[in-house]
């Protein structure tokens, strides 16, 4: 009989992080899963760690193509109903996959999301403790964008394995926001589900995370506002106002991500392409306050001349 959730885990150089993810899923309350490693390309001892689990994990190699490129190979063999897209430097509350499996048994819904809690080390964990379940359930994930405005990566996240294979799964570049394309594909598909506590997930906070290669947001961003210039994401006029508010807070946040870094030219690329995008939502805040995140970007990255 097949797993409830296949949970896959794309990992390269995880050595050192990748058996604290593993006992996480391991300590779970819920137990019908199964654990598919997909090792990218490794060049330490990541392959030895994740084979070390025996017959719990099905591991996976393959040449260094990039996470979303991993993420689709594990999907190929995962037979659950759900799939669970677990980062190989996070970990997971003991409740995590039983919190989400209510929500699931009492929705069906396309997509379910959590809430997590950002950590640079483990101890800062001790103060999560679970809490009363309490969750709300939206038409669609487009739905659900608009009412709250939060926006979700794929870590905190359980799919219904048959609409992510009908989407065409992660697009296969090495950038960041594939995440976001993914879900946004699957904007109009029937049911979402936010759970706003107990919190999910535990994100490690590092310097090898995607989001602190500046390159790989700047391309992320432009892959967004390319896509929805060509009307990738469904819902046509009916939700436009949906992605225009869901992409643009995405975006919003990496342009601004670009300027504090000192990336200014990257940082005012993304601005100007996402332009038409913020004046139809008039996002007066955004264009009073981006100057600023540029001056305080540029003065905090110069360097004195020796």
């Amino acid at each position: 009989m097949n797993p409830a959730i296949s949970i896959v885990t794309p990992t390269y150089n995880r050595e050192k992080l990748l058996a604290r993810t593993l006992d996480s899923v391991f300590n779970q309350e819920f137990r019908d899963f199964e654990v598919i490693i997909v090792d990218d390309g490794s060049s330490d001892g990541t392959i030895d760690c994740a084979r070390s689990y025996g017959d719990a994990v099905t591991v996976l190699e393959r040449n260094h193509l990039g996470c979303a490129a991993a993420r689709n190979a594990g999907t190929q063999i995962a037979t659950g109903q759900y799939l669970f897209f677990l980062d190989s430097d996070d970990i997971l509350f003991p409740w995590s996959l039983d919190t989400f499996m209510q929500a699931a048994q009492r929705y069906e819904p396309t997509i379910i999301a959590g809430d997590l809690r950002y950590f640079s080390d483990e101890s800062e964990l001790n103060e999560v403790h679970i809490q009363p379940l309490h969750m709300s359930n939206y038409k669609n994930y487009f739905e659900g964008s608009l009412q709250c405005g939060f926006y979700f990566g794929t870590g905190v996240c359980m799919i219904k394995s048959s609409a992510f294979r009908d989407s065409g799964g992660f697009l296969e570049k090495d950038i960041a926001a594939t995440d976001s394309d993914m879900l946004f594909r699957l904007g109009t598909c029937d049911g979402f589900v936010k759970i706003h506590s107990p919190l999910m997930l535990g994100y490690r906070n590092h310097d090898q995370n995607i989001l602190k290669s500046m390159h790989k947001v700047h391309g992320g961003a432009r892959m967004l506002i390319d896509a929805e210039k060509s009307g990738r994401y469904p819902g046509g006029k009916d939700y436009k106002r949906h992605r225009d508010q869901h992409i643009g807070m995405r975006v919003r946040a990496m342009s601004l991500k670009l300027a504090k870094s000192g990336f200014t030219r990257s940082s005012m690329d993304i601005f100007r392409r996402s332009l038409w995008m913020n004046l139809r939502r008039m996002r007066l805040k955004f264009f009073v306050g981006y100057p600023l995140y540029v001056i305080a970007g540029m003065l905090k990255n110069t360097r004195p001349t020796p």
